[in-house]
């Protein structure tokens, strides 16, 4: 009875009856196959695939991200010691030492040095020259620099080493009541020690002064009268 009436209606229905042929068992195999083959290559595969090509570019992208929120905290870091180099380099001497700019470091006469002496049978070169001055007189920096040396001597006295910049040293020898320390930063005309009496070179109270240049000794009466 149901098939007699959908029957009728087919007849009644020529669209449909055109369309009938495209239901037969070879069409319907045809559908079956269309869409598994749409399947495969649009459906859970193909999106399985597109997922991988995909996800290795997300991943890429958080890489550069941390490497580039790595390199912000780098260049921040380089920042602030760039800034703290400056600033301290302010408070140092600068490299722009002169010669010109020395001053006596005492007052007296000059007794010898800076020249060649016969010790024990053998010539050794002496690169101080020695200035006599009274005993507890206060000995004063040539130029500004930062104390390098402070070392005790055999006569028990001690001898101060500054260093000016750009290469240039001097060094006070015979010296005791030090008013630096070791690292100081001072000025020129900065008071260094008093003089204490010489046991080795001379009875009288004097200076053993050195200067050098790239650790080369200068004759330090260049330098002043």
């Amino acid at each position: 009875m149901f098939s007699k009436k959908w029957k009728i209606y087919f007849q009644n229905k020529k669209w449909l009856q055109r369309l009938k042929p495209y239901f037969s068992f070879k069409f319907c195999l045809i559908y079956l196959l269309s869409i598994s083959v749409g399947f495969y290559f649009w459906g859970p595969f193909q999106a399985d695939q597109f997922m991988k090509r995909i996800l290795p570019g997300l991943g890429k992208k958080q890489v550069d991200a941390v490497a580039l929120q790595k390199m912000q905290k780098e260049l921040s870091f380089l920042k602030k010691q760039l800034s703290y180099e400056l600033k301290n380099k302010t408070k140092r001497p600068q490299n722009t030492f002169s010669v010109a700019e020395l001053i006596a470091p005492a007052q007296g006469e000059i007794q010898g040095g800076y020249e060649w002496v016969l010790q024990e049978g053998v010539w050794r070169f002496n690169p101080e020259i020695e200035i006599s001055v009274p005993k507890d007189r206060k000995i004063v920096s040539m130029a500004s620099g930062k104390v390098i040396l402070i070392e005790k001597e055999a006569d028990l006295n001690f001898t101060v080493g500054l260093d000016h910049g750009a290469g240039w040293k001097s060094y006070y020898g015979n010296l005791d009541d030090l008013k630096v320390t070791e690292g100081l930063e001072i000025k020129k005309g900065a008071v260094l020690g008093a003089v204490s009496i010489a046991k080795e070179s001379s009875l009288q109270p004097c200076l053993r002064l050195k200067i050098t240049h790239q650790n080369q000794p200068q004759d330090p009466r260049r330098f002043f009268n």
